[in-house]
């Protein structure tokens, strides 16, 4: 849990009333400050992180998929249900036990793969499919994205799976930290696709 202080500074004067001139029935009085103490008050204000709530699944649930195959593609499921996707980068809904039975029995759709899940909570429990994932775009796949101009660059960007966008966000970092990533606008976009503070990095290292 994250705790941040915030200090205060409190200020006392302390006054005290001295007599300078008396004469019958009139006192003047000069008020003459003596001393000033500083009290400093240390709040702890204690931030309560964020979790995120874990989705579950039922049978009757449906994942959003999208081709990565030249061409179309059917998958057959141990259900006996089949998908079709039309072509490279059309997207289908795949019924939630169907694509856990494809994951379990190793299925090439799956692992090779020939389309990709984009449901981000139901891939939290396969972290085989994520390094799959992860390892699907090489870094002169990543490298070329990145010098598409900048609308195509995000939408491309926007179609990766989760773990390659992971790798993609290292890449950035050390594109600019090495110089060959000064575009500032592309800086700013990456930085709101990532949510991250490319435009800071940007400051230090590109000149």
């Amino acid at each position: 849990m994250a705790t941040t202080k915030k200090t205060m500074t409190k200020t006392t004067t302390k006054a005290t009333a001295k007599p300078t001139t008396k004469s019958n029935e009139t006192v003047k009085t000069t008020v003459i400050a003596e001393d000033v103490v500083e009290e400093t008050v240390e709040e702890i204000v204690e931030e309560t992180p964020v979790i995120k709530e874990k989705k579950t699944f039922t049978d009757s649930d449906y994942i959003l998929c999208r081709s990565v195959w030249s061409g179309g593609l059917n998958v057959l499921t141990p259900s006996g249900i089949l998908y079709e996707f039309r072509d490279y980068g059309s997207e289908c809904d795949i019924n939630y036990r169907d694509l856990v039975d494809l994951i379990r029995r190793g299925s090439d759709h799956i692992f090779l793969p020939r389309f990709v899940i984009l449901d981000d909570d139901f891939l939290d429990n396969f972290p085989t499919v994520q390094k799959v994932y992860g390892e699907m775009y090489t870094k002169e796949d990543l490298v070329q994205i990145l010098e598409l101009p900048v609308t195509a660059m995000k939408r491309e960007i926007e179609k990766l799976p989760v773990a390659t966008k992971n790798s993609m966000r290292n890449l950035v970092a050390t594109q600019i930290a090495n110089g060959k990533l000064d575009s500032i606008a592309k800086v700013r976009e990456l930085t709101t696709i990532f949510n991250s503070d490319f435009n800071l990095l940007s400051d230090l290292f590109v000149k």
